[in-house]
């Protein structure tokens, strides 16, 4: 095990058993210095030792939210503010990479995810195969194409282009009250 600065990593994050970060969106395996990093940064220099996974919501840890967004610009603009808003953001270029990710285990709290995308599956098909599996999970669905009458599993719709604030204002309303209740108090002070 390593020790540094922001924190210890064990090197059964780098093997890739079971809990460890799933490598998303790439096609060569990560160093376990890039892995330790990464792990360290979402946990905030917390010790993680082998096979732990982040835990979900109502058990010490930020809220999880799943960003499938095939269009990287778009995905960066989302993900970083929402990471200033203090969640633990998961991003997916594509429904297949969002599958393969919630397989693993790791804790979603709530999933923001284009219509149209490249792949076997549509946002809307993506929707449907998360409910199958998190049935509670909070969807939102984002797109500059779909009709807003268009049949979905999820719990909201926003056009493109949207405002950051009605995403917020959406993660709010569909997060477990706890986290709302933090937020306003942060907010507040």
């Amino acid at each position: 095990m390593e020790r540094g600065r922001f924190g210890t990593c064990e090197s059964g994050l780098a093997r890739g058993e079971k809990g460890s970060l799933p490598r998303v969106g790439f096609d060569t395996k990560l160093d376990l210095l890039t892995v330790c990093l990464v792990t360290m940064l979402i946990l905030g220099g917390e010790q993680m030792s082998d096979g732990e996974i982040v835990v979900g919501p109502g058990r010490a840890h930020a809220p999880v939210i799943l960003l499938v967004e095939d269009e990287v610009l778009i995905r960066l603009s989302l993900a970083e503010p929402l990471r200033d808003e203090g969640y633990v953001v998961l991003e997916a270029g594509n429904a297949s990479e969002a599958v393969a990710l919630v397989s693993t285990g790791h804790p979603v709290d709530l999933a923001i995810t284009d219509v149209r995308m490249p792949g076997e599956m549509d946002g809307v098909a993506l929707t449907a195969a998360l409910k199958d599996m998190l049935p509670a999970l909070p969807v939102i669905l984002i797109s500059a194409d779909m009709s807003p009458d268009r049949h979905h599993r999820g719990e909201a719709f926003v056009r493109k282009p949207f405002e950051l604030e009605e995403i917020f204002n959406l993660i709010g309303e569909l997060m477990d009250p706890e986290w709302q209740n933090k937020r306003q108090i942060r907010d507040a002070s």
